[in-house]
């Protein structure tokens, strides 16, 4: 069983450290829904304010680490180019699965 009072002092601990850098926010849930979450750094650099619960962010943002971890999970080889993985994706045909998680040339190239 997973302690959340202890997950959630962890990931304070770690946005704390973010202090005047970029920031963010750990959202911590299961199945039953949020059981914690904290928020650390600048959400804006330009005009220094905090990254709060209430800052907006793009699902875009963390939409690439969740794909690698779905591939990490499945054994997915993130070295594989893409159209051997999706065989009709003829335009990222060459591809690698590893630039599909962390690269915004994917979208460029499609």
């Amino acid at each position: 069983m997973i302690d959340w009072v202890t997950a959630t002092s962890l990931a304070e601990r770690m946005a704390e450290a973010w202090g005047g850098e970029p920031g963010g926010a750990f959202v911590l849930f299961d199945t039953d829904g949020v059981r914690g979450s904290a928020c650390g750094g600048l959400a804006s650099l330009e005009y220094q304010q905090d990254f709060t619960p209430n800052t907006p962010s793009r699902y875009a943002s963390i939409s690439k680490h969740i794909l690698a971890t779905c591939l990490l999970l499945e054994g997915i080889d993130l070295a594989a180019p893409l159209g051997t993985l999706l065989p009709g994706l003829s335009a990222a045909a060459e591809l690698l699965a590893d630039h599909a998680c962390h690269s915004n040339r994917f979208h460029a190239e499609l």
